[in-house]
């Protein structure tokens, strides 16, 4: 794992202590420093089906190309091509449980990008409603 999404998961699981999860309101927004750029914040619309982006990193933009605070991901990831996204943050919501991925090579920008993201959820009594998103480049070439 990315030694910059380990660090973020390290304090997910500090916060979280003896609980399958920690909430949103565990974390203080000047914990976030050392990822500003890379962290992205999906609230978890009930039942599960939707996520909307509250906040999208600069650097997060910039790897997509576009903004997407205030977007549910739905409407921005056309199932054709990119369903596989919308379906990692139902796995997440669904479990509870941390997801690391790395992102299939994609052209952005004129720059060919794969990504490392990690996905933490948060919550209570078993229920996610946010998940915090950390996101590193692996592969950056020129296009």
């Amino acid at each position: 794992m990315n030694e910059c999404l380990a660090a973020l998961q390290a304090l997910w699981d500090e916060r979280r202590g003896e609980r399958p999860m920690p909430e949103r309101r565990d974390f203080l927004a000047e914990e976030f420093r050392p990822w500003f750029g890379h962290i992205c914040i999906v609230r978890v619309e009930e039942p599960a089906a939707r996520f909307r982006v509250t906040l999208a990193g600069l650097e997060v933009v910039r790897y997509y190309g576009r903004d997407l605070t205030g977007r549910y991901l739905d409407d921005e990831m056309p199932v054709e091509g990119f369903g596989w996204v919308v379906e990692s943050y139902r796995t997440c919501a669904r479990t509870g449980t941390p997801q690391y991925v790395t992102l299939p090579t994609a052209s952005f920008n004129g720059t060919t990008r794969a990504l490392n993201r990690v996905m933490l959820p948060c919550g209570r009594d078993g229920t996610v409603n946010t998940i915090i998103v950390g996101i590193y480049p692996v592969d950056v070439r020129a296009g």
